[in-house]
């Protein structure tokens, strides 16, 4: 799935790009096989050239509740330390995946749902936060991780997805920003 996985990566970023709010965007890009990698730390949505962006099988196996999990903190940890320097933070998690998670600590999706979890007890993360994710191969698979991992099925796009696919997902995203900031927005996880 290398050139399905790099498609949607480079086409959610060049989405990204086209935001009304670009220049305020940050993104990290991490990829997992049986371990976890962070390729780049947290960096302007404009400064990235997705054309350099490949993402290369390394692995059979998939320790992808790890990267999800090891993820979030890394979000949620990098939020906080901007919102106490006066930073208002929203978090947009995008998981592009083919689901098969045969690998890792956690091969159940428990540690992402106890982060999750944590996210939606707390009122103030919960309003800025958004995840989705993007499948591809078997459905069955990819949507089980979705299950496991507690994401709402509203949050899924599938294989095939294209550019405006991912820009109608990031108005909702972005809907769910200017709602957040009245106190009114309503999560899709």
């Amino acid at each position: 799935w290398e050139d399905d996985f790099t498609r949607a990566v480079r086409e959610f970023i060049d989405e990204e790009k086209n935001s009304h709010i670009s220049e305020e965007l940050m993104v990290q890009l991490v990829t997992f096989s049986d371990d976890v990698r962070f390729d780049t730390g947290f960096q302007p949505v404009m400064g990235i050239d997705t054309k350099s962006i490949r993402i290369k099988n390394r692995n059979s196996t998939t320790a992808g509740y790890d990267a999800v999990k090891q993820t979030l903190d890394s979000m949620l940890a990098y939020g906080k330390t901007l919102e106490q320097s006066g930073t208002d933070v929203r978090y947009n998690m995008a998981i592009v995946t083919d689901g098969d998670f045969n690998d890792g600590k956690d091969m159940t999706g428990a540690s992402v749902v106890a982060v999750l979890d944590k996210i939606r007890a707390d009122e103030s993360t919960y309003g800025k936060f958004t995840i989705f994710m993007y499948g591809v191969g078997n459905t069955s698979v990819f949507e089980k991780a979705r299950d496991n991992m507690g994401i709402e099925p509203s949050a899924l796009l599938t294989y095939g997805a294209t550019g405006k696919d991912f820009k109608a997902m990031l108005k909702t995203v972005s809907q769910s920003v200017s709602a957040s900031s009245s106190g009114t927005a309503v999560p899709t996880f």
